[in-house]
């Protein structure tokens, strides 16, 4: 549109024609009838300070273009870091909770063994509790992050997949 607006601030108005009637239809008595012709003139200066202008609002417009796909790209990396920063999470919290539920079991051969006391198979209880909440939060953050790339990237059928990336 503003390079539009350009073109046509350098050209000349185009000419008006027109008719105009008053009373059509009286039989005759008392009708108005008329013809316009008109052209509006610029000097040259004028128009060419005009396209100035637009030339400059072309210049903005390309600057406020660049700013939004500068802006859509940066988005669409944020989100897309955050996707991969929240499947790493998820595969930390597995490995997490798997260490834990070994440490449990082996908590409890010990005690069994009566090398360690009952507290210390409560405590490993709770780690394993602990891991398996880290767990549930990382897919939680995982869930969010691809519905916020699905959102930037304007595709709501995006589906979570494997995502390769250094942080």
């Amino acid at each position: 549109a503003a390079r539009g607006a350009a073109v046509q601030a350098g050209l000349p108005f185009n000419p008006v024609v027109g008719y105009e009637g008053q009373q059509i239809g009286s039989g005759g008595l008392a009708e108005q009838h008329g013809l316009l012709v008109g052209q509006e003139f610029l000097r040259h200066e004028k128009r060419t300070l005009s396209r100035e202008v637009a030339c400059r609002e072309v210049r903005m417009a390309e600057y406020r273009l660049m700013a939004q796909r500068a802006r859509v790209v940066t988005d669409v990396r944020m989100a897309f870091y955050r996707a991969v920063r929240a499947q790493r999470q998820i595969d930390m919290s597995s490995d997490l909770l798997r260490i834990s539920e070994q440490a449990l079991k082996a908590a409890q051969a010990l005690m069994d063994a009566k090398e360690i006391a009952r507290t210390d198979v409560l405590q490993a209880q709770i780690e394993v509790e602990v891991a398996r909440t880290a767990l549930q939060s990382a897919q939680n953050q995982h869930i969010s992050a691809w519905s916020q790339l699905a959102a930037v990237t304007g595709q709501s059928a995006l589906q979570a997949a494997p995502l390769t990336g250094d942080l």
